[in-house]
């Protein structure tokens, strides 16, 4: 089962998903749920169905619509206006800027690596001092770049007034021919091997995953339309838990961005690429723990 929109499901029936099951049966109380990933260190995160755990993320959560698919014209995936990309330096100035206009992004955590259009990318290999390896399809770095403090790249969303998660290039930087395979975190030998780098080129698409992912703690609220960012709190280790009520706007939000991209046909390249963020997340039977291999347990407030 999926934990994204009934539209994205590729049943020629559709179904209730399993977000759908939690709260018609008065599991939870908004077809809602928040994503904490957390570092590329840590061997478990958690998805949690029906609130938020403001112990999870620091600084604001602000919320940014989701974009309408037009071909379908209807919600299939997690769609968010991504308004800059840059590289900023510890002191917080911005050393480059990757991008010139808004753009509609996937937010995707089926998907290890986040693809931005060749252009960017490129840019972005430069100023990170990564490679394109075209044989193997994705960027290498040096190793011991996980060791650099100076450097982080940083999305924002929704407009001047949107959320920004800051990735720190050690969270860019990933295991690659240590025999743990690409996206396991860290290296057996990082003084000397060589990495994968968490940024990788596409045609013409954004999709940000996994290495995005684990910056930001996420809430994805199908019933407002809305996803809420705010920077992850990484290792943390307490709880402080706040349910979501249908027909209330998501707890803790201290605003609401309202920039969303003009260009219909961005929205509708977008959701092609790849369909619904979180709908990919495979998921075990109702109640049980463990959801796939990035998440390490199911919290749900009853």
């Amino acid at each position: 089962m999926g934990v994204g929109f009934e539209a994205d499901e590729s049943a020629a029936t559709l179904y209730p998903n399993i977000i759908d099951k939690f709260y018609t049966e008065g599991l939870i109380g908004s077809r809602a749920y928040s994503l904490y990933l957390d570092d590329l260190a840590s061997s478990s995160g958690t998805i949690l169905f029906g609130g938020i755990d403001t112990d999870k993320y620091t600084g604001d959560l602000i919320a940014v619509p989701i974009i309408k698919d037009a071909a379908a014209d209807n919600y299939t995936s997690f769609l968010v206006t991504l308004s800059s990309v840059t590289s900023v330096k510890s002191d917080g100035t911005v050393s480059s800027n990757f991008t010139t206009d808004a753009e509609a992004v996937v937010l995707d955590s089926g998907t290890t690596l986040t693809y931005l259009p060749e252009d960017m990318a490129d840019s972005i290999f430069d100023a990170f001092n990564a490679t394109y390896d075209d044989q193997q399809g994705y960027a290498t770095i040096d190793c011991s770049a996980a060791d650099d403090t100076s450097l982080a790249l940083e999305f924002q969303f929704g407009g001047s007034d949107g959320p920004s998660i800051k990735i720190p290039l050690s969270e860019l930087v990933l295991s690659d021919g240590s025999g743990m395979g690409v996206g396991d975190g860290g290296s057996e030998d990082a003084s000397s091997s060589s990495c994968a780098f968490g940024v990788s080129m596409s045609t013409d698409t954004y999709l940000l995953g996994d290495t995005f992912l684990r910056s930001a703690y996420v809430v994805y609220d199908l019933d407002a339309k809305q996803v809420a960012l705010a920077q992850s709190n990484f290792n943390s280790t307490s709880t402080s838990v706040v349910a979501m009520t249908s027909g209330s706007s998501i707890p803790e939000v201290s605003s609401t961005a309202t920039a969303v991209i003009a260009s219909s046909s961005d929205t509708s390249a977008a959701g092609d690429k790849h369909k619904s963020a979180a709908s990919d997340i495979a998921v075990a039977p109702l109640l049980s723990v463990g959801i796939g291999a990035i998440v390490g347990s199911l919290l749900l407030i009853l």
